[in-house]
């Protein structure tokens, strides 16, 4: 599912947990569980004059297209953020859609910062933004219904990204 789509149908009962992106907050009648936890930045082409500075502001962004993984409520701080300085968003769902996108016709898009990580051959550069809360990959569940697979599903992908990460920041 996308995004957006995710809370609204474990919320109907079509999923027990699901994992969303988000900037740390939780809808009412859910819990949350953070995964992962990232400063965020944008990707875009080495070629765009912002990828020659280390850090950008929300109002840094006003001046193209930014991709955002959705427009629900997990995403609502960056999106005033952005809102207030001008920048549109466009959703796309695959983040190699936003990949050769990007290579292809330009724009920008939120991403997660993490020093060590390169995409090789891709030609594009991860900044720093600055301003907003940490995106986090975060597992959610319906309030007061975690049962015993699910908290070993939950504990379980915790183990597996920490080790993961920690291997590509090491590598």
């Amino acid at each position: 599912l996308d995004n957006d789509d995710a809370v609204p149908a474990m919320m109907a009962g079509a999923a027990d947990a699901c994992i969303v992106m988000d900037l740390g907050s939780c809808r009412p009648g859910t819990e949350r569980y953070v995964l992962t936890s990232h400063k965020p930045a944008v990707l875009m082409r080495e070629s765009n004059p912002l990828s020659r500075r280390d850090k950008l502001s929300p109002q840094d962004l006003s001046s193209g297209e930014l991709f955002v993984p959705g427009y629900g409520e997990e995403m609502r701080p960056l999106l005033d953020a952005i809102g207030i300085a001008g920048a549109e968003p466009v959703v796309k769902p695959s983040f190699y859609q936003v990949l050769y996108h990007i290579l292809d016709h330009g724009g920008m898009a939120l991403n997660r910062f993490d020093p060590g990580e390169s995409i090789p051959h891709s030609r594009t550069r991860n900044i720093l933004l600055q301003g907003l809360p940490p995106l986090c990959s975060s597992f959610v569940t319906v309030q007061g219904q975690m049962s015993s697979p699910i908290l070993l599903l939950r504990d379980w992908l915790q183990g597996r990204l920490r080790e993961d990460f920690k291997l590509a920041v090491h590598a």
